[in-house]
């Protein structure tokens, strides 16, 4: 087990580094600004931060009106997250918003409650690792050392902490998850519980929802012929989750559904216009007119009605069979495109919130910084640095880590890289990053011993 005072140490450290780095993003960029085209936003909430406010002030006003099991409204992405600010606040007893009413443009209320949802979160992440190093039986106190080292302070993971973003929270879930599924629980009411949890990880990040998939390989390969009641009985509490969440939805639009519109829609904003662009030769923006002439005469034929949740979800459907029949008849073109997005998905974006900080999200080409190219180049040197060493750590994780732990590390990072990584975003890749941490240890013991000699390694971990 590490020691005490270690871990004392370095829990102490990072919470002030948290705390610090928080502070200064709230303090300096909690405030109302313009973009180029003359409308209002926030320079820290923005984006898909703006989005889970709104759907934050929602559920509070659901909950003035006693109408709880509406939640947040329309489920469209993140069910857990808008619904967790909107309680904190309530809890503290204040609006999200300046005003009790949701107008058009709503700027946050400029209150040091965000800064305590924050820390929260970062507190809920630091207990994380603890749980995960504690349970982490093939690694010595010097890796284990390493691997908190990495996992608390890494820049990419460190800055996530400070945004009003899912990942910090989902980074949580996965490292509490990892901890439990790499001695996976023989009792069926323990396995039970393990599916509650995924189920509430899904509501968390909707790209939980095919996870039972690797789950059942790894139960397999671990269990045997013994792991089918074990699978049932986590594949129960995951539906019980997604029943619940069917059932809110059904109550409030008359439609028992679980899959978010964002699901539908995603491929429908990622790929669609590409692929029409390249398949025709034509620009993106004549793509992008084709894409939504084509929509608009599906609603005409429907005569879909899109100020009722049924109809929007009913769209949302067409969105994804449209693109997916797009791709079914441009497969080539298809895969060109998605191979060139993995690449970039697989850049690590360290300096995400110090560009993050420098947008608005309104105009248009709002990512091309000044210093666009120089991030991007910088990003790459970083990530080769990162996979320089979590390649070595793979070679030398078959002599430290147990082939079914392996099998379930490359499960998980198969199953993330196929989810996501035709979006291009590298956001979308820390799931994957933390998972990679267990090599990057392997791969940095092998250089501190190789360049710097044991009795460094030995005198600093």
């Amino acid at each position: 087990m590490l020691k005490l005072v270690f871990k004392k140490k370095l829990l102490f450290i990072a919470l002030i580094l948290s705390i610090t780095l928080s502070s200064y993003v709230y303090l300096k960029h909690d405030k109302e600004k313009f973009s180029n085209s003359n409308i209002q936003y926030n320079n820290f909430i923005k984006g898909d931060s703006a989005y889970y406010f709104l759907k934050a002030r929602y559920f509070q006003k659901n909950l003035e009106q006693g109408n709880i099991l509406a939640f947040s409204g329309d489920y469209e992405a993140s069910f857990l997250y808008p619904v967790l600010i909107g309680g904190f606040y309530k809890f503290f007893n204040q609006n999200v918003f300046n005003t009790d009413e949701i107008q058009k443009i709503n700027p946050p209320n400029p209150t040091v409650v965000k800064l305590f949802f924050l820390i929260l979160q970062f507190l809920i992440y630091l207990c994380s690792v603890v749980f995960l190093v504690s349970r982490i039986d093939f690694f010595d106190e010097k890796l284990k050392k390493i691997l908190m080292l990495f996992l608390i302070f890494e820049p990419t993971i460190f800055q996530y902490h400070s945004l009003f973003m899912t990942e910090s929270l989902f980074l949580s879930f996965l490292n509490f998850f990892i901890a439990i599924i790499i001695k996976p629980p023989s009792l069926l009411f323990q396995n039970f519980l393990v599916g509650i949890f995924l189920g509430i990880a899904y509501l968390l990040k909707t790209t939980v929802f095919y996870i039972l998939i690797p789950i059942l390989f790894y139960l397999i390969i671990h269990f045997k012929k013994k792991f089918i009641k074990k699978f049932l009985s986590i594949f129960v509490g995951y539906l019980f989750v997604l029943t619940f969440l069917g059932y809110s939805n059904f109550t409030r639009s008359g439609l028992f559904y679980f899959i978010p519109t964002q699901a539908n829609d995603a491929i429908y904003w990622y790929l669609a216009d590409p692929i029409i662009s390249k398949s025709k030769n034509i620009t993106a923006e004549e793509a992008y007119k084709i894409k939504k002439d084509n929509e608009r005469q599906w609603i005409k034929n429907k005569d879909l009605n899109l100020t009722k949740e049924k109809d929007r979800v009913q769209l949302s459907i067409y969105k994804k069979d449209y693109t997916l029949n797009l791709i079914k008849n441009n497969m080539v073109v298809t895969l060109k495109h998605v191979v060139w997005k993995t690449f970039q998905f697989f850049i690590i974006d360290f300096q995400h919130l110090a560009n993050y900080l420098k947008i608005n999200y309104v105009d248009k080409n709002y990512w091309k910084t000044d210093n666009f190219k120089l991030r991007l180049y910088v990003n790459i040197v970083y990530s080769i640095i990162i996979y320089s060493f979590v390649v070595i750590g793979f070679f030398k994780s078959f002599k430290k880590i147990d082939l079914k732990i392996n099998f379930l590390f490359l499960i998980l990072i198969s199953y993330f890289t196929l989810l996501l990584s035709w979006s291009g975003g590298p956001r979308y890749n820390l799931p994957i990053l933390l998972i990679f941490s267990f090599y990057f240890v392997l791969g940095a013991e092998y250089f501190i011993y190789k360049f710097l000699g044991k009795k460094f390694f030995d005198k600093f971990f």
